[in-house]
């Protein structure tokens, strides 16, 4: 698993590490090419209108966007990063 972020902190970094050791594999990339957040998982993709940290302070909403796949959007996330 993968989590693309504009910002790494050492916080961030922290929690990543006390959950590898549990459930090893996820990774922390630096990435500021897309501000939205996705979430994938399995054929889903989920797009949230607020940040995660934020979510349940105010009315938040999400969507499943039906027209595209995580694979779609891997590629649009790698496209982005060329030559970065």
């Amino acid at each position: 698993m993968v989590i693309y972020s504009a910002h790494i902190t050492p916080e961030f970094k922290a929690a990543k590490e006390l959950h590898n050791k549990q459930y090893p594999g996820l990774e922390l990339k630096t990435m500021r090419t897309i501000h939205d957040r996705f979430l994938l998982v399995d054929d889903t993709v989920y797009h949230f209108g607020a940040s995660f940290k934020d979510m349940g302070n105010e009315m938040t909403a999400f969507s499943v966007l039906n027209f595209v796949t995580p694979e779609d959007v891997i590629a649009k996330i790698q496209e982005s990063m060329k030559g970065k």
